[in-house]
């Protein structure tokens, strides 16, 4: 067998049929990351009928003038279990990018290493197999981190669900049920959008994720939109709607208000004044309602949008890619009814894999994400905790200096936040 360069077509048309894959293994995401400061590269490994056995998106810059690092993004499309198939992509790879100056290959695949339950208990024995497996072959393990420090998140929240999206709404907690129904209640809509939104998304996450620019979304919308794989959903804030049901509350309960008053001066009874004290404290908080409800109509007469949603659709999977909103906003739930209507639509459509994207594989309710944990694993989702990044050492010398550089790197940005 031998490495041979593919085209985007080859690429494409073997990764969609194999059951390892990912929408950033992929020509679209190739052709993304070419926009933004790597050359891509795809290449097989073929016998002699040129039949493909593994293949690889192989993303690279430079380090150093004429040394370069390459990244493969959710690893190799291979059969990790095939550990002879492994040895024989591993060792015709690296002796080809070593001859091409590399110094290493970075890949993070998407294999399971455990799953966990929402408070943290590991579901199933961890898999290190495939981990074990690596090493062996040479590969540097970059560990199990907890939070966000690889290039993509090691924890993802995962459903799987083949029945329908009343059953599942049925399964979520009464909470986030609540929270949905609140958010309709509120004068939320949802929509789907297009490249118009792109920009509102941006000015809701841009400071969580600061080295992205704008444009940067515009070119993955436009890429994957090529291919039909990409939408942008938005929340809207309707303050007719909410103005109306605020009126309302506070016109039925004024008019319980008014019935209370009268049943008590015919019975002074204990019972019905609490009730009245009661009714009062609610009626307080419906005018405080109605004052920020009618403020919000007089100043975003046409709506709002105050919650977006990227999302990427691949071969039955769907992968929230980025989600935003406006924090001002954020007691309406806004978020909870947007998440909740993308997922039942594509349940809808047949889609049986949804990716809620990253979360903290620490679970314990004091984690500082404990908040974007519980918000995801709540609609029906599982902690899946993958195997990790891998660096393979093409040159070990610069390797290991490449790495210390990195180390003191950190220890001097570290020393000038704590300046």
């Amino acid at each position: 067998m031998k490495i041979i360069t593919l085209t985007e077509e080859q690429f494409d048309n073997y990764v969609i049929n194999h059951g390892n894959k990912s929408a950033y293994q992929s020509s679209s995401y190739g052709r993304l990351m070419q926009r933004h400061g790597f050359k891509a590269h795809y290449v097989g490994l073929v016998d002699g009928n040129q039949t493909i056995h593994a293949a690889a998106l192989i993303l690279y810059r430079h380090i150093i003038r004429g040394l370069k690092y390459a990244y493969t993004p959710r690893g190799f499309i291979i059969d990790y279990n095939d550990t002879a198939l492994l040895k024989l992509f591993t060792m015709k790879l690296k002796r080809l990018l070593w001859k091409q100056g590399f110094v290493f290959i970075k890949i993070d695949p998407f294999i399971v290493y455990q799953k966990l339950s929402p408070t943290g208990e590991v579901i199933d024995a961890p898999n290190t197999t495939i981990i074990n497996a690596l090493k062996k072959l040479g590969y540097v393990h970059c560990g199990l981190n907890k939070y966000f420090e690889a290039l993509k998140p090691r924890t993802n929240a995962i459903l799987t669900w083949y029945k329908t999206p009343e059953e599942l709404f049925k399964t979520l907690s009464k909470k986030t049920q609540a929270n949905i129904r609140k958010a309709i209640s509120k004068g939320i809509t949802i929509h789907k959008g297009d490249r118009n939104e792109i920009e509102i998304l941006y000015n809701m996450i841009k400071n969580k994720v600061p080295r992205r620019k704008l444009n940067y979304y515009f070119d993955y919308y436009d890429i994957y939109k090529e291919k039909n794989m990409i939408d942008i959903y938005y929340a809207k804030l309707n303050p007719a709607i909410l103005l109306q049901n605020a009126r309302d509350l506070y016109d039925n309960e004024s008019a319980h208000n008014n019935a209370l008053v009268e049943a008590i001066q015919k019975n002074n009874d204990d019972n019905l004044i609490d009730k009245k004290i009661k009714s009062d404290e609610l009626l307080n908080i419906y005018k405080k309602n109605v004052l920020e409800a009618t403020q919000l109509f007089n100043q975003y007469p046409e709506g709002l949008i105050i919650a977006t949603s990227l999302v990427i659709n691949y071969n039955q999977s769907v992968y929230f890619l980025l989600d935003g909103y406006n924090p001002k906003f954020k007691k309406l739930n806004a978020s909870h009814l947007l998440k909740w209507l993308i997922i039942a639509e594509y349940i809808e459509k047949g889609y049986h894999h949804i990716n809620l994207n990253g979360i903290s594989c620490n679970l314990e309710p004091k984690s500082k994400y404990d908040g974007l944990n519980q918000f995801k694993l709540r609609f029906g989702s599982t902690a899946t905790e993958l195997i990790g990044e891998f660096d393979l050492p093409l040159n070990g010398l610069i390797y290991f200096f490449f790495n210390k550089i990195k180390i003191l790197n950190k220890m001097l940005l570290k020393t000038i936040k704590k300046s």
